[in-house]
């Protein structure tokens, strides 16, 4: 038998299907829920290739595309979103980068199964994401996605970071005065507050994941001998905020009068105030200076 040598592919997958179709044959009878089902699938073929982005294959209420650029996928999930705002039916949306094996038209793998799995955790109305999309967005984009949870997904052997993107907000024909959205946001969620060396730098909900290390592409980049080059995270994470210690040394985080706490290789939630260090301990002389605070305002503490 001939051997067929396939190269893999990295594509972003997206996996899209109707929520609760099968009572709307019940409540529509069949001919007005297929012509339904039928015209929201052209929607979703119309949004998906209006972006670049390839349609696999249509299965019963659902349908599998393919894109090369994340942001074309999150565009063209948007648009099936929108669509369906004023449809009598409602889309869930998923979708996840990874390496496929494409073959006649269609592609196969891990990452086309994670694809369905994170639409099927979305919501009617929704659209959900692994890290890996979300990471390769532009940064216009990747701030309108929210961290709601790590997750095991049947099936697979890891964990997954699972985002929600918050298409409504993003959507341009929204706007919103700034200081009301201030208002809004403090009253929903709490502002991180960093200083560093006397300068502050806030961070909030949705500002996605924050790194910090020695590597280039830190959010906040460290020259500190004593740190890692991923040396540590914080993430938004179920109305706490969270920090991830991927360090060598580990980091050190004195909250008032309370022991020191040092992680290795660990997380915990930050809580008040206090400070830290990424592997060194806090007020080592010589060692950067770097304070915390959370809080439900947008008021500066160190300002």
């Amino acid at each position: 038998m001939e051997t067929v040598n396939r190269r893999s592919e990295v594509k972003v997958i997206l996996f899209a299907d109707l929520v609760d179709s099968t009572p709307l044959y019940q409540r529509e009878g069949d001919e007005s829920a297929f012509d339904l089902v039928r015209e929201s699938l052209a929607l979703m073929r119309r949004e998906i290739e209006s972006h670049r982005g390839e349609l696999l294959r249509t299965v019963g209420d659902s349908v599998l595309a393919s894109f090369t650029d994340s942001d074309d996928a999150i565009e063209a999930a948007v648009g099936i979103q929108s669509v369906h705002r004023q449809h009598k039916l409602t889309a869930r949306v998923g979708f996840h980068r990874g390496e496929v094996i494409p073959d006649q038209g269609d592609v196969y793998g891990s990452a086309v199964n994670l694809a369905a799995r994170v639409a099927g955790f979305a919501k009617g109305g929704e659209i959900c994401a692994t890290h890996p999309a979300i990471e390769a967005l532009s940064n216009r984009y990747r701030r309108s996605a929210v961290l709601i949870d790590r997750i095991n997904l049947k099936g697979m052997s890891q964990p997954h970071r699972i985002y929600r993107y918050q298409w409504a907000d993003a959507e341009p024909a929204t706007v919103v005065h700034a200081s009301s959205a201030a208002m809004l946001r403090s009253a929903r969620e709490p502002t991180l507050e960093l200083l560093i060396d006397e300068r502050s730098r806030l961070h909030r909900a949705d500002g996605g994941c924050f790194t910090i290390g020695r590597a280039d592409d830190s959010s906040l980049m460290l020259a500190h001998d004593a740190s890692s080059r991923h040396h540590a995270s914080i993430e938004y994470i179920r109305g706490r905020y969270v920090i991830r210690d991927t360090s060598t040394n580990g980091t050190c985080i004195q909250i008032a009068e309370r022991p020191l706490i040092h992680l290795r290789r660990e997380e915990m939630a930050l809580e008040g105030a206090g400070e830290i260090g990424f592997g060194w301990v806090p007020g080592e002389v010589g060692a950067p200076r770097i304070h915390y605070r959370v809080s439900k305002d947008d008021v500066p503490l160190f300002g």
